[in-house]
């Protein structure tokens, strides 16, 4: 807590990449590693990535219930979605990086795809700018309001 990955590295007598693996093992995926000066064609290519799944760190309040004001409460997701369409990356392929790909790698059962039986939330949007957000098929958000419904679930791994 509270290291710089180079200091990590230089404890345990690896190099970086192999102290970020380290971490990585140790912690299950679960440690939370912030990092500044970031290259933006890096970010990019690591976003495109077939191996990369994409996350917030942010809880999921109403605007009026966050202490901090800050754009990853809002727009984490359609800034991902920006990004990667601007590099090509087909939409179906962008949004199964955050919806499929985490439910599976999670082992989280019934999650990840909308189908029958399967608890699904659903944003639609349209430039950029989310319209509407169902959760766990009650609708949540609409045109900038929360709907004070609370329909989502603490998700823990199986």
């Amino acid at each position: 807590v509270g290291k710089s990955l180079g200091a990590i590295a230089e404890n345990q007598g690896l190099n970086l990449n192999e102290a970020l693996l380290k971490i990585m093992e140790m912690t299950s995926l679960r440690a939370l590693v912030f990092y500044k000066n970031l290259n933006l064609e890096l970010i990019l290519k690591s976003l495109t990535s077939p191996k990369a799944l994409l996350a917030s760190n942010a809880a999921s309040l109403p605007e009026s219930m966050q202490v901090i004001k800050h754009e990853r409460f809002t727009n984490t997701f359609t800034r991902y979605l920006e990004a990667v369409l601007s590099q090509k990356m087909p939409i179906e392929t962008a949004v199964k990086k955050i919806t499929f790909q985490p439910a599976s790698v999670f082992n989280l059962k019934n999650r990840g795809v909308i189908k029958e039986k399967y608890f699904a939330d659903v944003v639609l949007w349209k430039d950029n700018k989310t319209q509407a957000v169902f959760v766990n098929g009650q609708l949540a958000y609409e045109e900038g309001s929360f709907k004070n419904i609370f329909a989502g679930q603490l998700l823990k791994r199986s």
